[in-house]
């Protein structure tokens, strides 16, 4: 069953979208790695285990992030925030694997530090601090470039009124890092109130 807070997203979005004319369709980062093994964390513990680096595999990799399509076939991502709360630094994408489940724990565990949860962690952590040293350029340039700008509550920012940045959020949950890409509004600039205003003005 999907979160109340995903569902109740969905709804803005498609409201936002129905009202101004764009086309529904969400995309998210899908970021592809090399080593063995179904799932990330087991590709994740195979470079840990053979002491080799986790690569991205740029050519299979996605990593466009958007909501909305408009008309001239620019890609906005929408948020359900007034725009003056987003002065501070707001979530805005979460490339690397992340750990939010006690299940996700268990295999980390078993996986990073052969059943014992503190050496898992710990080792999980220094692969995640690694690979963001490594890739974080990438992931920021790559994740962020696709859209023209963020269409609020209350009115539309273009991208050039927006900064960027990403960063290890160091025992997020539960004591496990999590790289993370954020934004926020550049205070003092000329921001356009609705995205009809800005697009006929660009």
């Amino acid at each position: 069953m999907r979160q109340k807070r995903s569902l109740t997203g969905t709804k803005f979005e498609n409201e936002i979208c129905e009202s101004l004319g764009w086309t529904h369709k969400p995309k998210s980062p899908k970021i592809k790695w090399g080593g063995k093994g179904k799932s990330n964390l087991d590709k994740m513990a195979y470079c840990f285990s053979n002491n080799t680096t986790l690569n991205i595999l740029l050519i299979k990799s996605n990593f466009e992030k958007y909501d909305a399509i408009d008309n001239n076939n620019n890609k906005i991502e929408i948020k359900k925030y007034d725009s003056k709360k987003c002065l501070n630094w707001t979530l805005f994408s979460e490339p690397l694997m992340k750990i939010a489940s006690d299940k996700n724990i268990y295999k980390v565990t078993e996986l990073f530090g052969d059943g014992n949860e503190k050496l898992g962690r710990s080792n999980y952590n220094e692969m995640i601090e690694s690979t963001y040293k490594q890739f974080k350029d990438i992931l920021l340039k790559e994740i962020t470039k696709s859209i023209i700008g963020i269409q609020f509550k209350d009115k539309f920012v273009s991208k050039e009124n927006l900064e960027f940045r990403i960063i290890i959020k160091e025992k997020s949950w539960k004591g496990y890092n999590r790289a993370t890409i954020q934004f926020r509004i550049i205070e003092n600039t000329n921001i356009k109130k609705t995205f009809l205003e800005w697009i006929t003005n660009s």
